[in-house]
């Protein structure tokens, strides 16, 4: 018998029933967080991953190309840094960035990503902190005053969680506010104002990251939510496909399967050049059963029979009600013999259910006759006359006598 495929579960809904509805709770919340079902966490975390980590490289290399360029800028403002900022730049900072692209390119990394990119951005936070320090140059003054830049661009580029937006803040304000302290060339002055602008930044960035990850987590719940809904549809159609093709009374394929399930085999054993088996069989005096027994015992003995024959046939075989006491097994693949074989093992396995006809006689049991025909498709439209031999082989079995297999 053949049994509808249904559809596979994605890994969102497999053993999680309610997801739907948890995912549909957590998006009616409002507030600054977008909550997230705790069992989506590790998918959602993987898909951010997936799809942030080839960007993040590239704005790391951007990045690192950016922080050496500044060495040929302090050749005019800080011309006494020069030396230990390429070293510390060049020597410090790039190694520990190419390694990042390296071991992130290569999948290395995984959940260590974002303390990685934090310890770039601490590096970056520290460098600027020991120029400051040891800068003796006014002109490097502007260079300080844009150094809380550093903490924008890294908090906005590369995309840190808002959790490692908050600790990169923290740890780039405080090397910078160490720095300028110790400044010889900073004003006294201008110290809070800086302070109070890298406060800021840092702020700003972690505002921006939530908003991102607000906007990124509710994007995810729709997407699982409307795959999930997807689903459910599919599985839905699927029942009403199996509905639309199986027999309600005897639970095989009905007539308009078999007819779509005997073009598919024969065109299927056309191309690899198998034979293809058919069995046309019914019950033998059934009008005289049902006169005899009512619909209702009709109906008793087409259920049992069914049952019976399928037990007889190979997993990929198709059993048909073909019409009200008829039906039909479909063989892909079974040779005459391998089909006249089967047919006899049904014969046999209806027989022996030893089901009592006495509208035929006395002590009568029901049997069946059965037509066999099998042959290699030579063209594409010769499905009806393998249909047709069949036929024409079960009423010559009844005409011989009937309870028997003619081939």
């Amino acid at each position: 018998m053949r049994i509808p495929i249904q559809p596979q579960a994605s890994a969102a809904t497999i053993g999680q029933p309610d997801s739907l509805p948890a995912i549909e709770a957590a998006l009616a919340q409002s507030g600054l967080f977008q909550p997230m079902p705790e069992a989506l966490l590790p998918r959602y975390h993987a898909a951010q991953y997936a799809s942030h980590c080839r960007h993040v490289r590239l704005s790391v290399g951007l990045l690192l190309v950016i922080f050496d360029l500044f060495c040929l800028v302090q050749r005019s403002s800080a011309p006494e840094l020069v030396t230990l900022s390429s070293w510390l730049r060049l020597a410090v900072l790039t190694p520990l960035g190419l390694a990042y692209i390296g071991l992130d390119s290569a999948g290395r990394l995984g959940r260590l990503q974002q303390p990685a990119l934090l310890v770039l951005s601490a590096t970056c936070a520290l460098i600027s902190a020991v120029l400051c320090v040891r800068t003796t140059s006014l002109t490097s003054l502007s260079d300080i005053r844009a150094t809380p830049l550093v903490l924008l661009t890294t908090g906005l580029v590369l995309r840190l969680t808002p959790a490692a937006t908050a600790v990169n803040a923290v740890v780039c304000a405080l090397p910078f506010i160490g720095g300028i302290a110790l400044s010889a060339v900073v004003p006294r002055a201008e110290i809070p104002s800086l302070i109070v602008t890298e406060i800021g930044y840092g702020a700003l960035t972690w505002g921006f990251s939530t908003m991102l990850s607000k906007r990124d987590r509710m994007l995810f719940l729709l997407r699982e939510a409307d795959q999930i809904r997807r689903e459910e549809l599919a599985v839905q159609n699927a029942g009403l496909r199996a509905e639309n093709q199986t027999d309600s009374l005897t639970g095989c394929a009905n007539r308009r399967c078999f007819d779509s399930s005997l073009a598919e085999a024969w065109a299927a054993c056309l191309r690899a050049g198998e034979p293809l088996g058919l069995i046309m069989f019914d019950i033998d005096h059934f009008k005289r059963f049902n006169d005899h027994y009512g619909h209702q015992g009709g109906d008793d003995c087409l259920a049992r029979l069914a049952a019976a024959a399928a037990r007889q046939v190979r997993a990929g075989d198709v059993i048909a009600r073909y019409g009200g006491e008829e039906f039909a097994v479909l063989m892909p693949g079974a040779t005459p013999p391998v089909t006249t074989a089967a047919a006899e093992r049904i014969r046999a396995a209806v027989a022996a259910l030893a089901m009592p006809h006495e509208g035929v006689a006395p002590g009568a049991v029901v049997s069946i006759s059965l037509g066999v025909a099998s042959q290699v498709p030579r063209d594409a439209q010769g499905a009806n006359r393998l249909v047709e031999r069949a036929d024409q082989n079960l009423y010559e079995a009844k005409r011989r006598g009937r309870n028997r297999v003619h081939a």
